[in-house]
This record gives structure tokens, sequence and C-alpha cells, in this order.
């Protein structure tokens, strides 16, 4: 097993909200053949800017490993709505 290592890692703003969005390598749980499988996960909490601290996680997916366009999406549409319902990663 290969320990997850950081890709890429964005604080979001939309007026008083923020966001931490985390993009990782990390081997999959998928049992494949040779294992193990690496992927990006791009996991989003809600950030407390006082605390400094994640609250709520509101988002998690997996993407393949070396990309991060999953990631500027996210942050994309969390800056210019404020939310991330209705976010399609397809």
């Amino acid at each position: 097993m290969t320990p997850d290592t950081p890709v890429i890692h964005s604080y979001v703003y939309h007026g008083p909200l923020c966001w931490y969005v985390s993009t990782i390598e990390r081997d999959s749980s998928a049992m494949v053949e040779p294992p193990p499988l690496r992927y990006n996960e791009t996991i989003v909490w809600e950030w407390d800017q006082v605390a400094r601290k994640r609250g709520e996680l509101i988002y998690d997916n997996g993407a393949c490993k070396g990309v991060i366009t999953q990631h500027m999406a996210i942050c994309r549409y969390l800056f210019e709505r404020g939310t991330m319902d209705g976010f399609d990663p397809t």
C-alpha cells in the first residue's frame, strides 16, 4: 500500500462562504490485478475561516490519476454558484 500523496488544494470563496477543496492521489479499494490501482480523489469541506478548520464534508469523488480537471471544475463551480448543488462531475 502506497501512502496518499497530496496533488492540489484550494480555498474557494463566494461572498462570506468558504470551502477547502483537496485532491490527493490514493490507492483504490477495487480488487484489480496488478494492485494497487491509483487514482485522484477530490474532497470538498466547508471551511471555517475564523477557526481555520474543516467543517462539514459536502462532496467526495474520484478521477483518473494525474488529472486535476475535476478539482478545477469544482473550484470554478463553487466560486460562481456558492454551492455544490447540481454539480455534474462528467
